[in-house]
């Protein structure tokens, strides 16, 4: 795992660290599986990816395509961001950040009441 973080891992992550993105707990590079996620928030199962020059090098996209199938599989989404949207647009970048994290609160809290709902009809 890499210790220095690029300026917009470093941008973001100002962003995500101490619950600052509406007070779910983010993890900087996360392993999940044999894959290394640059941030995760277990709570709502998201993967956030920043993609820099190196997801344009030959294999890049077949290997960020295998792991996005591997992050689906568990139930995770993956996020994939620019760094050049961290570098010229953070605010935009971390408002639809608190989309996505909302939009999966409601995911998976219908998920689970949908489950309780089964449990309860199985039950009686």
């Amino acid at each position: 795992m890499r210790k220095d973080l690029t300026k917009s891992e470093l941008m973001l992550w100002s962003q995500l660290k101490n619950r600052n993105l509406l007070g779910h707990k983010f993890h900087r590079q996360y392993g999940i599986g044999s894959y290394i996620a640059d941030f995760y928030c277990a709570a709502v199962k998201l993967v956030i990816e920043l993609d820099g020059d190196s997801h344009y090098a030959e294999g890049a996209s077949e290997y960020d395509s295998a792991r996005k199938q591997f992050m689906n599989g568990l139930g995770i989404k993956t996020i994939r961001i620019l760094n050049y949207e961290i570098l010229d647009n953070l605010d935009g970048v971390v408002e639809m950040l608190g989309r996505i994290v909302e939009d999966r609160e409601n995911e998976i809290l219908g998920a689970k009441a949908k489950r309780g709902r089964r449990r309860k009809r199985n039950n009686e």
